[in-house]
């Protein structure tokens, strides 16, 4: 895709909507209330555009939304309560932008909230303690590597990995089945209901995590009926649910 602008009133009349694919283009700005009548989504993707910033409210509305893919999207900086009132989200990835700090109270609200990505962006001497995290879900997978630490920083940061997940030799492809156990390198098929990343590969990168298309996780993944988790004490991963 190459799209390098959105019009106000693009998506009007889409109320039936639940996903909405604009990752991978040009975008550098989004219109004022461009998704004000998609109440109905469920996954918005916007990552790898150039979007630098977003406008405030541009989320309002978006009350069923659980998805939302901002990740390499050039972002410099979050109006405040630029997530407020999305209840229903359940990953948040901001990962691989250029956001050197954060509003007090951003994330408040997002009490579905499962995994908060925000590896490799500017966000000095940011640790698991700060008050930014003080109100998610106890549980919440939040992944900080790559960040610069604070001048006599005692905490250690998490050890930086690739942003993107790395690219394995493919071994012979198989379907997932429940009890299946995938080592680094390994993948099985999977098609998860309502979910388009491109692929219908869930398998397990170099550095032990877990992926289907460019949605990572360290330690567990449940998205609609399917669920792998990681095998404690290893880089494999177990098929533990199948849609």
């Amino acid at each position: 895709n190459q799209l390098t602008a959105l019009r106000a009133g693009d998506f009007d009349g889409l109320t039936g909507l639940q996903e909405l694919n604009l990752g991978e283009n040009q975008l550098t700005a989004l219109p004022e209330g461009v998704f004000d009548s998609l109440t109905s989504l469920r996954f918005l993707l916007l990552n790898n555009n150039q979007l630098t910033a977003l406008p405030e409210g541009v989320f309002d509305g978006l009350t069923r939304l659980e998805w939302l893919y901002l990740q390499g999207s050039q972002l410099t900086a979050l109006p405040e309560g630029v997530f407020d009132g999305l209840t229903s989200l359940e990953v948040l990835a901001l990962n691989g932008n250029q956001l050197t700090a954060l509003p007090a109270g951003v994330f408040d609200g997002l009490t579905s909230l499962r995994t908060l990505n925000l590896d490799f962006n500017h966000l000095v001497g940011l640790t698991r303690n700060d008050p930014l995290f003080a109100g998610l879900p106890s549980g919440v997978q939040l992944d900080l590597s790559g960040q610069t630490p604070a001048p006599g920083q005692t905490e250690e940061p998490e050890p930086p990995t690739d942003p993107e997940p790395p690219t394995d030799p493919e071994p012979p492809t198989d379907a997932c089945r429940v009890g299946l156990v995938l080592s680094p390198g390994d993948y099985c098929t999977v098609d998860i209901p309502n979910i388009n990343v491109g692929t219908d590969r869930f398998r397990v990168t170099s550095d032990g995590r877990g992926c289907y298309g460019d949605l990572c996780f360290r330690e567990n993944m449940a998205l609609n009926g399917f669920e792998a988790n990681r095998i404690s004490g290893s880089n494999d991963w177990r098929i533990d649910s199948m849609p």
